[in-house]
């Protein structure tokens, strides 16, 4: 039985193929011929229902969003394509939808046989879209999937003059097997439009006569008076002319055509036109080759704007003076160039201006980016840390101005202030209506690596020094992030970074910015040594003589094995963009650092100095202030700017008011410092010194500018009170009140960590007797060295 079933299979697969050739198994082939699609307009903006479909006489916008809607029986629809065409039977190109199929090259042949050419072209799926559609090499099509489109019917003649037209729109569509519809659809549109006006000026402004480079883009606008359509040009056509600064009279030139109209109308943006010494048409010099400051003629461009409507405008001009020789200036702008690490940060937000600073979490705390410091050698310096960045941003002279309540603006380069993008002339400050295009940069001797433009190399002619050419507004930007930079050395002092602007002209600044910076590694708190006084007090006779106040600050040191560093603030150091003189770099060498600021009648510049101070003691460094009533305005600025630096290593209370003064000079009340007892060791008395160098002292025999703290202090020790003088006091003496509210007040402190020592003193050292105020600096000496 097995034998006979296998000699069957073979007749029973022959019949059933048999079987299935005469059936069939699909619909291909004449038996079932394909149905062809059909397409009709199905609505348009402005459309009235008591109108036909095909014909209209009503006047509508020259703007039309057209919609159709097609069907196939027994397959799906694929593509749709429309032309436009004009009374005389020809199809037209309209503003956005200029490029069209004239010569059927690109049409199937089933549509030229059954509607001819015409068709507006549209890119294929994945076509290099800068190619333009009217390029052969473009890959381009008929066909598109869009279900609507919106067409600007022309509404003027030929030469451009406003008029009513009457257009026919007429769209196709073809189905998966790759037949058209039997009929198209249409519909008739009569369109009207006003004229538009133009306006031509240069993305700088209006020169307004005035002398411009050899490089500016000319911008075009327009304005139009259709209702509920934006204003918009087709393309703007313009001429240059050069016109004699003696007889106004028009001089050809062998350069280009004075008459010879030039169109924006196959740029990407028709809005603007670059004109340089090398583009068609060119600037030329408008100043005698002989003398170049004699202007001998100017230049005058004429025009016009093509609305949508297709009408031409009357024509704008400009005129300007071209000069040679204008060229951009560089800048870097170190209000925002800053850097962020362990060693370089701030722990409050910066709220002095709009910048939105980095931060990093340290030990859970929040640290954010801060500006770089200048130091002692008015170098700016970070002190390095294995997370450190810098961040620099650079820009150009005029970026940024002031603007007047006239609307003039004066120039700041300040990057705070309004960014007005004018580019002024970097020896003249003259406003040369140009743009910047590209920067140059280096670091260290070498073009900025950055790998997406890593073959964009300017080689300077000559010198063959290497550049990485950046455009204005690529990726890069005008910042750069620095990061895994090294500890600079003897050797390699500093890090370098070098940037020039380029301009519209292809020139290039010739000084380019030089920045500058050192990277100085960290001491840590095991490795400072001796000891560095700030004197914040500037010269004066009556309340600071500087060889006295000199003199007086090394004899405190005599006798001890410390000879101090002593710079004054105001002369030998160097402030940084945010006002700061202390830097780490500099505070980090030394184990202790003590800041005097003793004048009566000066508020102490301590108020800008938290920053190196913060980081300093965060090393674990140590620090002695003194200071004078005027003092307590300086902590409540760091209150004020929510720097808690005097709240955690001083132990000052976090509020506002909270250290008080007296500075009248009728309050001369002040009379000793009363050493207190601390952890077993007193303090000794310190006398005002009533026969030195401060009249109003001496004659009111008493001090009258001291800062008193408040007495609920927690972890923080009272080392000297307020010695007033009793109320029977021979000279000046107070009344009972103030007696009672002065009297005992601390006016000395010290908080002591396993990581600082640091104090706090309220009353001029300078201005006690000269032993007292030894003994003080030597108990400070030993506390911390």
């Amino acid at each position: 039985m097995p034998i006979k079933s296998m000699k069957l299979f073979p007749l029973i697969i022959i019949l059933v193929m048999a079987l299935l050739l005469v059936l069939g198994c699909g619909k291909q082939g004449s038996r079932f011929p394909n149905q062809l699609p059909s397409i009709r307009i199905t609505s348009f903006e402005g459309y009235d229902p008591d109108n036909p479909f095909t014909d209209s006489t009503a006047v509508t916008s020259f703007q039309q969003k057209i919609f159709w809607h097609a069907t196939d029986p027994d397959g799906v629809i694929t593509g749709f394509a429309y032309r436009i065409i004009n009374e005389a039977g020809d199809p037209i190109s309209t503003a956005g939808n200029a490029f069209v199929d004239t010569d059927g090259a690109v049409t199937p042949p089933e549509v030229l046989e059954k509607f001819g050419a015409g068709w507006v072209l549209h890119y294929k799926t994945g076509a290099d879209q800068d190619l333009s559609l009217n390029d052969p090499a473009a890959k381009r099509t008929i066909w598109s999937t869009q279900k609507y489109a919106t067409v600007n019917f022309l509404a003027a003649t030929a030469e451009g003059i406003p008029d009513t037209t009457i257009s026919r729109f007429e769209v196709i569509c073809i189905d998966n097997r790759g037949d058209v519809c039997e009929t198209l659809a249409y519909r008739r549109f009569k369109s009207t439009s006003g004229t538009p006006t133009c306006f031509v000026s240069t993305t700088r402004g209006d020169p307004n006569g005035g002398q411009v480079g050899t490089g500016i883009r000319l911008s075009f606008t327009l304005d139009d008076t259709d209702p509920f359509i934006q204003p918009k040009a087709w393309y703007y056509k313009f001429k240059v002319q050069k016109v004699s600064n003696a007889s106004n009279a028009v001089i050809p030139d062998s350069t280009y055509d004075v008459n010879a109209w030039y169109t924006t109308r196959d740029l990407a943006d028709v809005n603007r036109y670059l004109l340089t010494k090398y583009t068609t048409p060119r600037l030329t010099s408008d100043f005698d080759a002989q003398n170049v400051n004699v202007q001998v003629s100017y230049t005058r461009v004429v025009a016009s704007v093509i609305d949508m409507a297709g009408i031409h405008s009357e024509p704008d001009t400009i005129t300007f003076a071209v000069k040679e020789g204008f060229h951009p200036g560089t800048l870097v702008y170190m209000k925002r160039t800053y850097a962020l690490g362990t060693n370089h940060c701030v722990d409050y937000v910066d709220e002095s201006t709009s910048e939105v600073w980095p931060y990093t979490i340290v030990n859970d705390e929040q640290l954010f980016a801060t500006n770089f410091f200048k130091d002692i050698n008015e170098d700016y310096t970070l002190v390095h840390s294995q997370n450190l960045k810098s961040w620099i941003r650079w820009g150009w002279h005029g970026e940024y101005a002031l603007q007047t309540a006239g609307g003039s603006t004066i120039t700041t380069d300040d990057p705070y202030d309004k960014k007005v993008d004018e580019l002024l002339d970097e020896d003249t400050d003259t406003n040369y209506y140009s743009e910047i295009t590209h920067f140059d940069l280096r670091l260290n001797g070498e073009p900025y690596n950055y790998p997406p433009l890593k073959d964009s190399i300017h080689i300077d002619p000559g010198t063959l020094k290497r550049w990485l050419r950046v455009p204005v507004n690529s990726s890069l930007g005008q910042t750069i992030v620095l990061a895994n930079l090294p500890i600079n050395t003897p050797e390699n002092p500093y890090h370098l970074f070098e940037v020039r602007a380029v301009d519209l002209q292809n020139e290039i600044d010739p000084t380019p910015y030089e920045f500058k910076f050192k990277i100085a590694p960290p001491i840590p708190k095991e490795q400072k040594q001796g000891v560095l006084v700030i004197d914040d007090d500037e010269p004066s006779n009556n309340f600071s003589p500087g060889a006295i106040v000199d003199s007086l600050w090394n004899s405190y040191f005599d006798g001890t094995s410390y000879t101090p560093t002593i710079v004054h603030y105001k002369n030998e150091m160097f402030a940084d963009s945010k006002q700061r003189k202390l830097a780490l770099s500099d505070l980090q060498h030394y184990k202790l650092v003590i800041f005097h600021s003793e004048r009566p009648d000066k508020t102490p510049n301590i108020i800008y100095e938290n920053d190196g101070i913060n980081l300093y003691l965060r090393q674990g460094g140590n620090m002695a202030i003194t200071m004078t009533g005027q003092g307590s305005q300086g902590i409540n600025a760091f209150v004020r700017n929510g720097q808690k630096t005097l709240n955690r290593f001083f132990g000052v209370p976090y509020l506002y008011d909270i250290v008080q003064c007296i500075t009248a000079f009728s309050n001369a009340y002040f009379i000793k410092a009363v050493g207190q007892e601390v952890g077993g060791y007193t303090y000794p008395d310190a006398d005002v010194n009533i026969s030195g160098f401060n009249n109003v002292v001496n004659t009111y025999h008493g001090l009258y500018s001291v800062s008193y703290f408040p007495t609920f202090l927690t972890g923080t020790n009272v080392l000297y009170k307020f010695g007033c003088k009793p109320t029977n006091y021979q000279y000046y003496p107070p009344s009972q009140a103030n007696f009672n509210l002065l009297n005992n007040q601390p006016v000395a402190l010290r908080k002591a960590t396993e990581n600082n020592k640091c104090y706090l003193i309220g009353f001029p050292l300078t201005y006690m007797e000269t032993e007292d105020a030894a003994a003080i600096v030597n108990r400070i000496l030993t506390e911390t060295m």
